[in-house]
């Protein structure tokens, strides 16, 4: 694919990066407003301890979220070196992100727990704002993808 192929192709798989991470963004958000009215649900386990495990949880996501986006990234990069088809890795680029943001939804999900089982949902807003804050890391750019391209061949 020539240069100038790649280059309308841009705008179109940004838009659609960009519409899949601002519908990921806001999953975290609606789940702060709904903690508020959620009923609780008593577990076997102290609400604190809930709390501290999701916490564990959370964080754990959190610090390996750029490693695993990472390996995926190589994944990709190495593939298109087999089959050369740049319609397919940016098509596999979106499947990076998607795979990445439902990652980072395990701790808007552990944010639920700590509301519902945990010490609430004040401490709650702790785990949505670090998956919004993670999201927004993950915030496709093009930069991003030029970077992509340039480091998979495609443009140089």
């Amino acid at each position: 694919m020539n240069q100038v192929a790649v280059q309308q192709l841009l705008p179109g798989h940004l838009r659609r990066m960009r519409l899949t991470a601002a519908a990921s963004v806001a999953v975290p958000l609606l789940a702060a407003v709904a903690s508020f009215r959620l009923p609780r649900i008593a577990t076997g386990l102290p609400p604190l301890a809930v709390s501290f495990l999701a916490l564990a949880g959370s964080l754990w996501i959190g610090f390996s979220a750029d490693r695993h986006a990472r390996k995926l990234m190589e994944r990709i990069r190495r593939r298109h070196e087999e089959h050369g088809d740049t319609a397919r890795l940016l098509a596999d680029h979106r499947r990076v992100l998607v795979a990445v943001l439902l990652r980072l939804q395990v701790v808007t999900l552990l944010g639920l727990a700590t509301a519902v089982s945990g010490t609430g949902p004040t401490a709650a807003l702790l785990h949505f704002a670090l998956a919004v804050i993670l999201m927004g890391l993950a915030w496709p750019t093009e930069h991003k993808t030029l970077l992509l391209l340039r480091r998979t061949g495609v443009l140089h």
